[in-house]
């Protein structure tokens, strides 16, 4: 395997963006699983670069996707980059010298409870009812408070397939603000 990985423009952009929520709307085979596991890792490492052992994590709608999508997408990444790594299917964590990644499923929004992350991405949110995916947000907005170093912002970014006038266009079109 190679250890250069390309990104197209807009996967760049994404993947340095400084705002608190950044989204990554495009079709099938546009590298939105890609991009966004790729700052999943590239945030555990820059939050744990003093080994602080702050946690990330990694939602989709359901835990199939986690099993079919997210696994293969992080260890793939993490082989590439030469990072070590445990994975753990029955508590949906992968482990690496940075600190963990948690994974989670949207599908029950109450159960995303108990823990603390510094970063969280979410994959295909629009694929969810808009009332189960407000609930499931507002619960990881609540998971997304870790206290990053160095005046580190916590964010939280999405990555989707556009399902028209969803979730996602409420909140980055219509609801809009300068930390989007």
């Amino acid at each position: 395997m190679s250890n250069e990985i390309t990104f197209t423009d807009s996967q760049s952009r994404f993947t340095l963006s400084p705002f608190i929520h950044t989204g990554f709307i495009g079709g099938y085979g546009s590298g939105k699983s890609f991009v966004a596991t790729f700052k999943t890792i590239k945030k555990l490492i820059e939050i744990n670069v003093n080994k602080d052992d702050i946690p990330v994590a990694y939602y989709l709608p359901t835990y199939s996707l986690i099993q079919d999508v997210a696994f293969p997408y992080i260890t793939n990444f993490l082989n590439e980059l030469n990072i070590t790594y445990k994975t753990n299917h029955t508590s949906k964590k992968i482990k690496t010298p940075y600190g963990d990644i948690i994974l989670r499923s949207m599908d029950n929004p109450d159960t995303i409870v108990g823990y603390e992350v510094g970063y969280s991405v979410i994959d295909e949110a629009d694929t969810l009812p808009r009332r189960k995916m407000n609930e499931a947000f507002k619960n990881i907005l609540a998971r997304t408070r870790r206290v990053l170093p160095n005046g580190m912002p916590n964010q939280i970014d999405f990555v989707s397939t556009p399902e028209g006038y969803g979730f996602l266009y409420d909140f980055f079109v219509r609801k809009k603000s300068e930390n989007k």
